[in-house]
């Protein structure tokens, strides 16, 4: 008998490497999700969710009027994505211009 992909995915550890990429690619959408919740869509021009490494979230941003905003809403934000994605560990964020 065949196993279902999602039955697959259950069985293997989360410290895989195969999951810790689906992990990542799941938070950088999360990401980018909870900066449209709580700036609009028209942030995505200015910033957006880069990657996810050492529990440090990279962050692209070309305003530094954005990166601001962003900065006061940091803890929300973390919030938003560990509520989304609970096995996720996220320290602090990195911004990138």
């Amino acid at each position: 008998m065949m196993n279902s992909f999602g039955d697959i995915l259950s069985k293997n550890s989360f410290n895989s490497p195969v999951m810790k990429t689906v992990q990542a690619t799941v938070v950088v959408e999360v990401g980018n999700e909870a900066l449209v919740h709580f700036f609009g869509k028209p942030i995505l021009e200015y910033a957006q969710i880069g990657y996810i490494k050492n529990n440090t979230l990279a962050i692209a941003c070309l305003s530094s009027m954005a990166a601001q905003e962003i900065r006061m809403k940091e803890k929300e934000i973390l919030a938003f994505i560990k509520a989304k994605v609970p096995a996720v560990k996220i320290d602090k964020i990195r911004y990138l211009s």
